[in-house]
């Protein structure tokens, strides 16, 4: 054989190795990070972000898993609790904090962390060694929207509220004077927040949420005091008196309602700043630009405008792998450099978490400034859930009494509240 033809019998048979070498060699294979989620416009914020950051990533791949509202608690749950992790990352809410903190990493120690506003975690994602199973992405913080084509002064009490919506509706300029959500768990700028503005609360004393304290109350409940008694009749006098309100919105979800105010015909509509995009947005909304924020509305035992300033976070799950829990805490992390939470005030009105972002807006951002009037720097401030972990269970005993008291006689409402005390006393007596 010549040395040429041995060369190139050499290669060739090179060339078969290398090409069979390569079809018998595992494929790579990337790490699925999969993010449990609520497809609203904040998270789809989040989600934008994290797949930019998975793109710059070359052994990740970000998979956004979506899930309804209404599901996410119970099937996240469920999945924290299985053997083996199927998600990697969850949404995780201020309100489960204490439901879901022992099957959480802590992640107080991702990047950018030390930026997080204390109050934002300590008191919802703080474990009793002091450390945090919940990364804050933003502060959320419930008010009234109000049209500013047809409203000079936003109402500042209940019986304002009550004027300005009938006056309207008898123009024929709306349809409606208020909606917002009322069913379970979406009640939180119905049943909730005027409660809360009228001095009442689920549980003595009010406003009260270290659970050392409600224990020294022993868990008594507050919901058949007169401060509680009062929100449910202003209420059942819009729906079946002064009908300021639809006739089903004991069905409302929160979408529902916004889709009402979106399309115009409401004066009114309590939600969190989060939606302020959305509802500015021409494209999606009929009142676009014309568009006010202001605090809560107060009844007849309050004393100011009311909101609150607390966290949606995100969780690791403890059910996963260890390569899988390293990427997480980079990608949650990643969601509290400035450039993500600027651009999630700016799409969306949520305030951010980070002291930076906040103090730098806060001087040069008047869109800002006025949210800020209206939320974390309204007069009466309360943190809008309990933290103990059966708070869920009886969040949903008294949505499900108050709208029981909304479709019975209004003489009633004091028994029905009676009657949802008991229930919650012997839920947290269990």
């Amino acid at each position: 054989m010549s040395k040429s033809s041995y060369f190139k019998s050499i290669l060739v048979l090179i060339s078969f190795a290398f090409f069979f070498g390569i079809l018998a060699s595992p494929a790579f294979s990337k790490v699925e990070l999969k993010v449990a989620y609520q497809p609203y416009s904040i998270h789809n914020q989040q989600i934008e972000w994290m797949k930019k950051w998975g793109a710059q990533q070359p052994d990740v791949d970000v998979v956004p898993v979506p899930l309804s509202y209404e599901i996410y608690f119970p099937k996240v749950s469920n999945a924290l609790k299985s053997s083996k992790g199927e998600y990697d990352v969850v949404w995780h809410n201020d309100d489960w904090g204490a439901a879901w903190m022992n099957l959480l990493e802590y992640v107080d120690d991702v990047p950018n962390f030390d930026k997080v506003l204390p109050h934002l975690w300590n008191l919802c994602f703080k474990d009793k060694n002091g450390r945090s199973t919940g990364v804050p992405f933003v502060a959320t913080s419930d008010g009234l929207y109000y049209r500013k084509d047809l409203i000079a002064d936003p109402p500042k009490t209940w019986q304002e509220v009550q004027e300005v919506g009938k006056k309207l509706q008898q123009e024929g300029k709306v349809k409606y004077g208020f909606v917002a959500g009322m069913k379970y768990p979406h009640d939180y700028s119905t049943q909730l927040a005027f409660m809360w503005s009228n001095f009442g609360d689920i549980l003595l004393p009010p406003f009260e949420r270290d659970n050392e304290m409600l224990a020294m109350f022993g868990w008594q409940p507050f919901v058949d005091n007169i401060r509680v008694i009062e929100m449910v009749e202003f209420f059942w006098d819009q729906l079946h008196v002064h009908k300021t309100i639809p006739s089903d919105m004991i069905s409302f979800s929160r979408t529902a309602a916004q889709a009402i105010f979106m399309a115009g015909d409401a004066a009114m509509f309590g939600q969190s700043a989060i939606l302020w995009g959305d509802l500015n947005d021409p494209a999606k909304s009929k009142v676009a630009g014309n568009v006010g924020y202001t605090g809560f509305p107060y009844g007849p035992h309050g004393n100011g405008q009311l909101s609150w300033d607390v966290s949606w976070g995100w969780g690791i799950p403890k059910n996963i792998p260890a390569e899988h829990k390293k990427y997480a805490k980079e990608l949650v992390g990643y969601m509290l450099t400035d450039e993500v939470q600027t651009d999630m005030f700016q799409k969306t009105g949520g305030n951010p978490v980070t002291s930076t972002v906040r103090e730098a807006l806060r001087k040069k951002d008047p869109l800002f400034n006025m949210i800020a009037e209206g939320t974390f720097a309204a007069p009466v401030q309360v943190v809008s859930a309990y933290y103990f972990p059966k708070w869920p269970q009886v969040h949903n005993i008294f949505t499900d009494y108050t709208i029981k008291a909304f479709m019975g006689k209004r003489e009633d409402i004091p028994k029905v509240m009676q009657e949802c005390s008991a229930e919650i006393d012997r839920a947290l007596a269990e």
